[in-house]
């Protein structure tokens, strides 16, 4: 079902136009977007997380270089996933049921002659399928999370396959596709449906936490619904832009992953996630060892060291460059660095 139900069209329809403005703007700057946008969104992580623990490491040009490589693997790693996650539901409801011949036929004798009658007709294409499902969806998913959350395994199973025929049900209604049409709509997105429900949802629970420290209490609550409902429009939207072709649909996706990549960092705990996954702090070490000729008098008793110049339950924050950054049970918010030459070994489990 690529460029507007594979059929010639005026160049003044509205839909061909808005799809070839889009599409020509997204060409013109997504080029250059790309290449300085994942380097760097995943510097900008480690900046948000050393601005979060108030601060700034010291390195020399190797580690600075490493750092500047990571932060470009982590960027391109995270829009790449969140492209995937907005790209991959709209391509699999169009392969498997829009593209298949006696739905597409069916559409394409649906659609209007007259170009001021096809208007309507684009909107309620771009409403059954896609966000009609996708915000029922996500209102539903609110519901339960804030009223059920332990009944959410249940719901993220069943919920799409109802949501799924009652869309596919109004689309057969609608556009008189045929017999029984409806229950390969349901087929077909059931696992994209999963798939934006799962993403709204760790996003919500992601951004939680952020938004107690900010708000606290109930004031966080209209914030994390406006978030779920404007994530599942925005998968809603990259889903339904197959329709200007394959092109058109993976420029949006990136797009709006660009955008959502940008809260991400700023407003979810990403950064911390991130810095644990690579091995460079926001971890528990059950000992840290240092220098014995460190041990001096003061020092021991400002760290509260053991005769074996040994700390046990340190929360180390940061431990690439000059010093290590870490905290102590108990005092979270005293922040104490010591330079990493000192350190003979870092003890930390494996889960």
């Amino acid at each position: 079902m690529s460029r507007w139900l594979d059929r010639q069209v005026s160049e003044y329809d509205p839909m061909m136009r808005l799809i070839a403005t889009s599409e020509a703007a997204f060409k013109r700057h997504l080029g250059w977007m790309i290449k300085v946008f994942p380097p760097l969104f995943g510097f900008s992580i480690f900046l948000a997380y050393f601005n979060q623990y108030g601060f700034y490491p010291s390195f020399d040009l190797f580690q600075f270089s490493s750092l500047l490589l990571a932060a470009a693997v982590v960027g391109v790693v995270v829009i790449g996933a969140i492209v995937l996650l907005l790209f991959l539901p709209g391509a699999v409801i169009f392969q498997f049921f829009l593209e298949k011949p006696t739905i597409k036929d069916e559409l394409r004798y649906a659609r209007p002659y007259r170009e001021e009658d096809r208007t309507p007709f684009a909107v309620t294409l771009l409403i059954l399928p896609f966000f009609l499902p996708f915000m029922v969806l996500a209102t539903l998913q609110l519901v339960v999370l804030l009223n059920d959350p332990s009944s959410y395994v249940t719901y993220i199973k069943f919920a799409p396959i109802g949501v799924g025929l009652l869309s596919g049900l109004l689309l057969q209604w609608r556009f008189g596709l045929p017999r029984f049409a409806f229950l390969n709509y349901g087929f077909a997105a059931y696992v994209p449906l999963m798939m934006v429900s799962l993403f709204t949802a760790y996003t919500l629970f992601d951004s939680a936490s952020r938004f107690e420290e900010f708000l606290g209490g109930a004031a966080k609550w209209p914030l994390l619904i406006g978030v779920t409902l404007v994530l599942s429009g925005i998968a809603a939207l990259c889903a339904a832009t197959p329709i200007g072709g394959w092109s058109f649909a993976l420029h949006t996706s990136v797009f709006f992953a660009m955008i959502i990549a940008f809260y991400s960092g700023t407003l979810t705990t990403l950064p911390e996630k991130t810095i644990q996954r690579l091995g460079l702090g926001h971890y528990t070490a059950e000992r840290l060892v240092l220098d014995a000729q460190y041990c001096e008098a003061g020092t021991r008793q400002l760290l509260e060291l053991d005769e074996r110049c040994t700390l046990e339950n340190v929360a180390v924050v940061w431990s690439l460059g000059e010093t290590l950054v870490f905290q102590r049970a108990g005092h979270d918010k005293q922040l104490y660095q010591i330079p990493s030459r000192v350190v003979k070994a870092i003890v930390k489990a494996v889960k």
